[in-house]
């Protein structure tokens, strides 16, 4: 196909003087523009990469510690939700909703808690002085992987109402996905502003490939429970 274009280009330049001019120096520094092809051709295979198949991100704050921490890179897998849906526990990338966007943090990363239709619930435990609960999807108490059986802050402030509120039971709209932190205490998700229109979902977290000794798959295990899944 190069070939062809060339050829093409070539007949193009044949016409005009400058052209002449263009072709003979491409002739005299062959090597030089055989670099030049190689950089272009690099250049546009890695925007196809990135816009349509994976993409590098940096975790910029604590709010999926410990699993994930401040500084780790990852890749991010943009290809994957094109053929089937999120799931719960997966950690994903995406583009905040209006409620919350900033320009200057226009991508956030959480773990998947609830699918549309899903009625996600805190309930916290009435001895515990830290108002501090445990998640149920669709009443049932959500233990593995592990991680979504920690501890989740209850009390936080609505930013839909701008006022502060125990978090209990919210049913996930249509089209949407809840997502969580993993460091519940300092992490603002969808128990603040609700839910991710799956538009917005930019892709799942996979592969963490620095720093150098925190090499290795984003580890996901699937629940034991059954949960709904999007169709």
């Amino acid at each position: 196909m190069l070939k062809r274009v060339y050829h093409y280009a070539a007949l193009f330049l044949e016409k005009r003087p400058w052209g002449i001019q263009l072709l003979y120096h491409s002739i005299r520094h062959y090597k030089l523009y055989e670099l030049m092809e190689a950089l272009i051709v690099a250049f546009i295979f890695a925007m196809v990469i990135r816009t349509f198949f994976f993409q590098a991100f940096k975790i910029p704050s604590e709010s999926m510690m410990p699993t994930l921490h401040v500084g780790d890179r990852l890749f991010v897998n943009k290809m994957v939700y094109y053929f089937r849906p999120p799931e719960v526990g997966e950690i994903v990338v995406f583009k905040t909703p209006p409620i919350i966007y900033d320009a200057r943090k226009p991508i956030y990363i959480k773990r998947v808690t609830g699918l549309p239709g899903d009625e996600v619930a805190i309930r916290a435990d009435p001895n515990r002085r830290d108002g501090a609960g445990q998640l149920y999807i669709n009443g049932k108490r959500v233990a593995h992987p592990a991680i979504l059986g920690i501890d989740y802050t209850v009390r936080v402030e609505d930013l839909r109402t701008n006022r502060p509120k125990i978090y209990t039971v919210e049913k996930v709209p249509e089209g949407e996905i809840y997502v969580f932190g993993d460091n519940s205490a300092h992490s603002l998700d969808s128990r603040w502003w609700g839910g991710v229109p799956l538009e917005n979902v930019k892709g799942k977290a996979f592969l963490r490939w620095w720093p150098p000794n925190r090499f290795g798959p984003v580890s996901y295990t699937h629940l034991t429970l059954p949960t709904k899944r999007i169709v």
